[in-house]
Parts: C-alpha cells; structure tokens; sequence
C-alpha cells in the first residue's frame, strides 16, 4: 500500500509538472527552413489550441460526470460514457471505464480493451501500461493491437522519443530500445522530468 501511495504522489507531481509545462510554453513550435510561410490567417493561440487540446481533431470533454470527445465546432463526435479520457495520439485514445483503462478509435470502439490500471498515450507506435505484480505496480509497453512487446516489470517509465525510454528499476533510471533491452544500463538517480513534459 506504501508503494501505491508513493505512485499516486509521483503522478500527481507529474501532472502538477505537466500543468505547469503546458501553462508556460508560449505555443511557438520552431518550422523548419523548408516550410513554406504561412499563407492563413490563423493565430499563434489558435494553433496552440489545435496542438494541445485538439490535437487529432478531437478533445476530451465531461458532461454530467461523464467523459466524451468533441470536435473543433464543439460538436459531441463520442457520447460521454467514460470515466476519464485522454486525447487521442496515433489514433487512439486512453479511456478508464469501470476502474481498468483501454483503448478507443475515432470511433468510440474500443480497439484495446479495458484491463490495465493505467495507462498512457501510443509514442512512436507504443503506449505505457501498468498493473499491479506482486502487490506493486509494473509499468511496460504494449502496441496497438494491446500485445505487450515490453512485459510490465519496472517501477516507472516514460513514454519513447528517438527510439528510446527511460525506465526506473531498482532505484536507478536508464534507457531502453523497443525490445526493452537496456541501451543505457540504470544507473542514475534522477533524470530530467521538465524536459521530458515538455512539449
């Protein structure tokens, strides 16, 4: 019980991180040389709401206790059924619906079905997912057909950019490839959670 606590006091910094990373970038996301400049008149805020709360078409919204999703007229595209819901990312969203987290499309069908006890956005074609083993929580990674490619068995992780993750076990973060072969063995106490929220 000490360790869920613990968790749930590492997420909940996580997010206030999260929170804070978000409210402080100022939405100007860098172009390349060779992109044309833009033509529309559409605003730096209003392409910051497109990237950060619409960033697939569609938002998670509550109505009467209930998560659904919503497009950019504000329309219901998904009826608020859920207990929670995150943003789509590769196509899919997490959804938490009678304690377990899944996966839905565009749709509101669920591709990946509810049986994790958390669960976090598809990166680079793979998502997070944890369960409880042995009374603690285990993270790994699973992909889009709900196979595990990495089995939960480390104490925290997050998701992969550039071909690697990191990953906490036994006190100590390092890195991991997909095949969840340790790239940088663990063997730091911290690593930079401020650069890997923000956006």
């Amino acid at each position: 019980m000490k360790q869920i606590c613990l968790y749930i006091r590492i997420l909940l910094s996580l997010a206030l991180f999260a929170f804070i990373a978000l409210s402080c970038s100022s939405g100007d996301l860098k172009k390349s040389d060779e992109e044309p400049e833009k033509t529309d008149t559409t605003s730096d805020s209003e392409n910051l709401i497109e990237s950060k709360w619409f960033p697939e078409g569609l938002a998670p919204v509550m109505i009467d206790g209930k998560w659904g999703f919503i497009d950019k007229t504000g329309k219901i595209t998904i009826n608020p059924q859920f207990d929670l819901a995150r943003s789509f990312s590769e196509g899919l969203a997490p959804v938490k619906i009678d304690g377990k987290w899944g996966f839905i499309d565009k749709t509101g069908q669920f591709v990946i079905n509810p049986q994790f006890v958390g669960s976090c956005d598809f990166s680079e074609g793979l998502a997070i997912v944890y369960v409880v083993k042995g009374g603690t929580l285990k993270f790994g990674f699973i992909d889009k057909t709900g196979q595990y490619v990495i089995n939960p068995q480390f104490d925290f992780a997050f998701d992969f950019s550039e071909g690697l993750a990191p990953v906490k076990i036994a006190e100590k973060w390092g890195f991991i490839d997909k095949t969840g072969q340790f790239v940088i063995n663990p063997q730091f106490d911290g690593i930079d959670l401020l650069s890997i929220l923000s956006p």
